[in-house]
């Protein structure tokens, strides 16, 4: 017959509580990354589309910023990037994205509440705008500080033979 160790009351306490402290950690940290994954399920749509009615969704968006030139243009392998502004910073409302892939003929559309910027990390692990390579090798970046001290407008014009995309805040 072999004797059973006699654990302390006190010390089985305490690895009841570690094993409760583990279980909500792990659950919380579950419930958080499947809310953030459907958060940005919510704000994202993506739809097959013929070229002509894509053209049609980029003139309209275009001509709401007219007078006004993008901070950032792209077209045939040029990147203009304006100077940002001098101007004190205003807070953005909501951050607006589309793309369209002429090769499989999907417009996709971002629209994020402006607060979420702070917090959607990029590759670097910072702000997504601290480091937000745009044009894939380049050196091109914009902060949050510069969309919103341009304020509310269209911050990117793209123009590539694989994909088009506006960007722009409110």
């Amino acid at each position: 017959m072999t004797a059973t160790p006699i654990v302390a009351p006190r010390r089985t306490a305490w690895i009841s509580v570690a094993m409760t402290a583990v279980i909500i950690l792990v659950a919380g940290t579950i419930a958080i990354i499947l809310g953030g994954v459907v958060f940005f399920y919510d704000h994202i749509t993506s739809a097959d589309v013929a070229p002509a009615a894509a053209a049609n969704e980029f003139r309209q968006t275009r001509d709401r910023f007219a007078g006004r030139q993008p901070l950032v243009e792209i077209t045939a392998g040029r990147v203009i990037r304006r100077p940002t502004p001098d101007t004190p910073r205003r807070p953005i409302s909501t951050f607006h994205v589309i793309a369209y892939h002429p090769d499989d003929g999907e417009l996709t559309r971002l629209d994020l509440p402006g607060w979420t910027l702070r917090f959607v990390p990029s590759m670097s692990g910072s702000g997504v705008f601290e480091k937000l390579d745009l044009t894939h090798g380049t050196g091109l970046s914009l902060t949050l500080d510069d969309l919103e001290r341009f304020g509310p407008g269209l911050i990117l014009d793209m123009h590539r033979p694989d994909v088009e995309a506006l960007m722009w805040t409110e």
